[in-house]
Formats: structure tokens, sequence, C-alpha cells
């Protein structure tokens, strides 16, 4: 049997909450050893490091994704974080395919925030960039 790593295993959200146990006894029975769940905003990210404190297997990573980065205040939390809860920093980045998404300033000086942070802890960040590809490098 092959060994599997989830990397962007969403376990932090509302669907999979009340069944937890189901679903990751599931995913080990089928080869998955580990599950990284990443952050989208303050709430899932902090449910994101509650349930890695609950399973040896899981593990979190902490963001506020560009479609929720309205304001660079939004992302101050993250300096309460400590990051020896966490593996890693994600899912941030730019994201221009939503119209209404916030604008690329915003969102610059959001991921900026994110790199800052996983360099000072020397943290991996799992980057979101659509539409985005040159603004994101």
């Amino acid at each position: 049997m092959k060994n599997y790593i989830d990397t962007h295993g969403h376990l932090n959200s509302e669907e999979f909450l009340n069944n937890l146990d189901k679903y990751i006894n599931n995913a080990l029975k089928k080869g998955v050893k580990k599950i990284i769940i990443p952050g989208t905003n303050e709430i899932d990210s902090l449910k994101a490091i509650e349930i890695s404190k609950k399973y040896e297997n899981i593990y979190a990573m902490v963001a506020l994704h560009p479609n929720y980065s309205k304001s660079i205040d939004l992302i101050n939390w993250l300096e309460n974080i400590n990051s020896k809860d966490i593996v890693g920093i994600g899912e941030c980045g730019i994201d221009l395919y939503w119209k209404d998404n916030p604008s690329l300033k915003v969102q610059q000086k959001v991921f900026i925030k994110h790199l800052d942070y996983a360099k000072k802890h020397n943290l991996p960040v799992v980057v979101h960039s659509r539409n985005a590809e040159k603004e994101t490098f």
C-alpha cells in the first residue's frame, strides 16, 4: 500500500467537524498517513490548530486567504499564533479572479505580512495564486 500525505485537507470546514474521527480514520485506512489543514481566516486557522492538537497525524497551517484580505488589520491575529503549533503558513497569496475581491494593493500587504511571519519563524508558505502569477511572484 502506498503512503500519502494530504497537504490540503480542509478538516476545519463545517461539513467535516461533526464526524472528524470518521473522516480521519477513513483516510488512514486508504493510506493517508498525515493531513495538513490550511487556514483561510482567523476562525478556521484556530480550528485547524485545535484539531491538530487532538490528532497526532494532523497538522495545522494558518493564514488569511486573499479573498478575505479586505483590510491589513484582519491579519493582526497572526502575531498571536504560537509558531510551534503550526507547520506552515497557508493558504495565502494573491487572487485576481473575482471582481469583488479585495484590491491588489491590500492583498499584497496581507501577503507580505504572511511572508514576514513565515520568515521570522522559519516556516514554509503555501501560496494561493489565481490569475495573479506575475503579481504573486
